[in-house]
């Protein structure tokens, strides 16, 4: 429309559905806010899932370096256990030579009237574990059953326990003098149900000692 010489333009007005449809896609403040919130939170979740990831493999690190220091600590103990169980079960001869005494009969006036000249010789044979006769094994024999005592920590139950049977089979079983011949042979030790029961109470701990040993390098 024209006045003189001014032109008065009218505002052209939108349809109402349009000028909804504009301020829908205008984002508002609340969707900006809940997105960038959601974006923090996202990148908290991860940076918290990535630190108790690294915080759970150090853990299982750890515990793995422990339990490496721990066998390489059981492995020498079990070994001991080991040679122990083997070498206690050596067994020794020892010869005695009896001798017959040669015996001379007098009559009631001092004459002889009988003489026994055979001079008989009979050799009997005692056995007995190395460690009840022998010095060295028996020093060797109880520093290892000593030394296994103080590493009981080092031991599972169940292998302290079968030991255990070797303790009170010895206490029950004395160990005679190395050196007094005489408290050998009147000790059990020469006995073959002695040997047989020790054979057994020794041949179970190394069984178990050695079935122990091979897990441990498993792990």
């Amino acid at each position: 429309m024209r006045i003189g010489r001014f032109f008065i333009v009218r505002k052209r007005k939108l349809p109402i559905g349009n000028r909804t449809n504009l301020n829908q896609n205008k984002p508002s403040n609340s969707n900006v806010l809940s997105q960038l919130l959601f974006v923090l939170i996202g990148g908290f979740v991860g940076a918290y899932a990535n630190q108790f990831y690294f915080a759970e493999n150090r853990k299982f690190e750890a515990s793995i370096q422990l339990k490496k220091e721990f066998i390489s600590e059981q492995l020498p103990a079990y070994n001991r256990l080991i040679n122990f169980a083997y070498d206690s079960r050596g067994t020794t001869i020892l010869n005695k030579e009896l001798k017959k005494i040669i015996t001379t009969s007098y009559d009631p006036f001092g004459l002889i009237y009988m003489r026994d000249t055979t001079a008989m010789v009979d050799t009997v044979k005692y056995i007995f574990p190395s460690f009840v006769v022998q010095e060295t094994n028996r020093n060797e024999f109880l520093n290892d059953i000593d030394d296994i005592k103080k590493e009981k920590y080092k031991l599972d139950q169940d292998v302290w326990q079968e030991f255990t049977q070797v303790l009170m089979f010895l206490n029950n079983n004395p160990l005679p003098s190395v050196t007094n011949f005489n408290e050998q042979i009147k000790s059990n030790w020469d006995d073959t149900i002695t040997h047989k029961d020790w054979n057994k109470i020794t041949v179970n701990l190394y069984k178990v000692v050695i079935e122990k040993r091979n897990k441990l390098y498993e792990l």
